[in-house]
């Protein structure tokens, strides 16, 4: 799909410096430009499934959700502790689909992801708002994008 894009006067040299460094095309830098700020439109529209969630009151009791990602953990490997936090069920689906993809694959990784999300959440660390919003971290969550090798030329 082909789109039209209007940039203000710096754009231009800006991602050419940008392509230029990264041995890039301009195509591929917009590319990826574009690809991140749709992640970011969807990170946002999970933080707002989530806050909808709570909303409705559809959080389940953290007890529940301690044993219930305790249990995921012993079952690969001998437990560990689990944060006392307040999770929706939009988060705890999203976090079992996480954790069972990577399970799949690498058990260990699944079990030290799960336990450093717990210490993230006991910790209240980069706790989601949308960008904007007093006290926002949206923005400091860590994005994961490749550029495919065939724009990179």
């Amino acid at each position: 799909m082909q789109a039209q894009v209007f940039l203000n006067e710096a754009a231009p040299a800006r991602i050419d410096a940008v392509a230029s460094d990264l041995s890039l095309s301009r195509k591929a830098i917009l590319q990826e430009a574009s690809y991140r700020y749709l992640e970011g439109l969807e990170w946002q529209a999970e933080i707002k499934a989530g806050r909808d969630d709570a909303a409705r009151g559809n959080i389940p009791p953290a007890d529940d959700v301690e044993r219930s990602f305790s249990a995921r953990r012993s079952a690969l490997r001998a437990g560990g502790l689990m944060a006392r936090a307040v999770w929706t069920a939009h988060a705890v689906r999203r976090r079992e689909e996480i954790f069972d993809n990577i399970a799949a694959d690498n058990a260990d990784a699944a079990c030290e992801l799960d336990a450093a999300i717990s210490q993230a959440a006991a910790c209240g660390a980069a706790v989601p708002t949308p960008a904007g919003e007093a006290g926002g971290s949206a923005s400091r969550m860590p994005r994961l994008s490749s550029i495919p090798k065939e724009l990179s030329a």
